[in-house]
């Protein structure tokens, strides 16, 4: 039950969903960012070039993970260097290179603060909830008859489950009036909680 399969092929060259998934969930980030940025008084432009250096930064760590996990077929055909998969820790680490370039860009700028945070709450949720609708994932088996088929067998679409919570969750954030800190607060909770819920259907077996 995604909006993309597995393997989305262009001419000769095989790409990932998930990438795919990726950088259109980043460019729809990088657009509600940028608005909720100026509607604050910060400098969207600027941001956006420091969150676009973040990625480049990330996708080059990703792919010298991958060179070292798969430096043999690689060399064998040059052409995977671009579109081979690593291995699933590679991903993190650029991921989390990337977010501690962009804050160190922020901190050194003196631009944090409750208000900056608060802007990054709604495109989260929303860039969430889009790459649980492009991205399959299943759960514990279920007799329910919204199940995910899989060789006939039914089981849970947990992004189905992600794209709603977080989506609930992105609809009263969006609604919700206090201070910044109040509204980090519960986002975390809301966060936190869809996640626990969405966990159960991910290890019950029947």
């Amino acid at each position: 039950m995604a909006l993309l399969p597995d393997l989305i092929r262009i001419g000769p060259a095989a790409l990932s969903a998930k990438w795919v998934a990726l950088m259109i969930c980043f460019l729809l980030g990088i657009a509600l960012v940028k608005r909720g940025l100026r509607a604050r008084s910060f400098d969207g432009e600027k941001q956006r070039g420091w969150l676009i250096e973040a990625s480049f930064l990330g996708f080059l760590l990703y792919r010298l993970i991958t060179v070292g996990f798969d430096w043999q077929d690689i060399w064998n055909n040059p052409r995977t260097l671009l579109f081979s998969i690593g291995p699933s820790y590679a991903l993190w680490i650029a991921m989390t290179g990337s977010v501690i370039y962009f804050i160190w860009r922020v901190y050194k700028a003196g631009l944090f603060s409750w208000r900056w945070w608060e802007t990054w709450i709604l495109p989260f949720s929303l860039t969430v909830v889009l790459y649980s609708l492009l991205i399959a994932d299943v759960g514990g088996v279920t007799n329910m008859p919204w199940g995910a088929s899989f060789d006939g067998v039914f089981y849970h679409p947990l992004n189905l489950y992600r794209a709603i919570g977080w989506g609930i969750s992105a609809w009263w954030l969006s609604r919700f009036t206090g201070r910044s800190e109040n509204k980090i607060a519960a986002a975390l909770v809301l966060w936190s909680s869809a996640e626990l819920l969405i966990s159960w259907f991910g290890f019950q077996n029947t």
